[in-house]
């Protein structure tokens, strides 16, 4: 039957084993049992070539498919793996997607490729001033003196330490205390709290005497009595409001002997002027002059006077 060449456009006949029939081997681009139809391998129903690739007909008729980004295969029918090349950051979890991926990320970064570590002091999380240190997926609070607390959010109770001295009252304040003393003790808070050591305890300035808590009794923090009294403690406020009580030396008075007594102001000198004098008096003309410890008396002429009296008799 190849005899008659049934196969057309240069086809190859090949004879078959059945009697009187025969197949025809078509060269590129052509079809049919003659090879009489022409076509396209890169047309319907023809291509091969899926997920929107590109069918290119090869010169020997076979198509040949180009892929689009993400897909792979002979006819990019495999969905490529973006994740292949690790492209997160960070220990980031890639998760592979059609032509794309994302990154999840582990605690404390963020960004398209986890390439970004979160800083969590933005949020200023830490209260009362303290300082907060950014870490990884955490951070830390350096609290200022007088509080603690993850975030510096609890006033340190200074009183659990007995601070106030000789049986003191003590008042816990934000970042601080105050004593208030027993009667006999003094201890009035002047100034802000500040660190005497490297613990930072607190302290606080007397009003008329030293020590931080309440720890001199009157007589001891300064010798608050002047011109050489004598200072003696006394518990009744009521009647000695500053704790002591000074024995004052002749010719003083006040609370802490710091009045210079004027003795000439009760006129003591007859028929003369007084003079202030210090224990010692003399009668001259009629002048009384009052000195820091004590009066003179001056007396007019025709008086005298005994130094025991301090006065200006005939």
């Amino acid at each position: 039957e190849c005899d008659s060449e049934p196969c057309l456009n240069g086809a190859t006949c090949y004879e078959s084993v059945k009697q009187g029939q025969f197949v025809c081997i078509c060269p590129p681009f052509y079809t049919g049992d003659f090879c009489h139809q022409r076509f396209s391998p890169c047309e319907l129903p023809y291509n091969p070539c899926i997920n929107n690739s590109t069918c290119l007909a090869q010169a020997d008729g076979n198509p040949m498919c180009i892929c689009k980004t993400g897909y792979e295969g002979t006819y990019c029918e495999v969905n490529s793996n973006e994740c292949m090349s690790h492209p997160c950051q960070n220990e980031g979890l890639c998760v592979d997607g059609v032509n794309s991926y994302r990154c999840s990320c582990q605690h404390g970064f963020t960004g398209t490729l986890c390439e970004v570590e979160i800083n969590e002091c933005l949020s200023r999380p830490c209260k009362n001033s303290g300082t907060c240190l950014d870490l990884i997926n955490r951070f830390l609070c350096n609290c200022t003196p007088g509080y603690y607390g993850s975030l510096c959010e609890i006033d340190v109770n200074e009183c659990e330490t007995l601070p106030c001295l000789n049986g003191g009252s003590c008042i816990n304040r934000l970042g601080g205390y105050q004593c208030f003393c027993s009667p006999g003790f003094t201890g009035i808070i002047r100034s802000l709290p500040h660190c005497k050591n490297k613990h930072c305890r607190y302290s606080s300035f007397l009003l008329f005497f030293s020590g931080s808590n309440c720890e001199f009794r009157p007589c001891e923090a300064s010798n608050p009595c002047e011109n050489g009294a004598m200072c003696t403690e006394e518990m009744n406020l009521d009647a000695f409001p500053l704790g002591f009580q000074c024995q004052c030396v002749k010719g003083f008075a006040g609370p802490r002997c710091e009045i210079n007594v004027n003795e000439c102001s009760s006129n003591p000198c007859l028929h003369g002027y007084c003079y202030d004098s210090d224990k010692k008096y003399f009668l001259i003309k009629i002048i009384c002059k009052d000195m820091s410890d004590g009066y003179v008396c001056f007396c007019a002429p025709g008086f005298i006077g005994r130094f025991n009296r301090k006065l200006c008799n005939i």
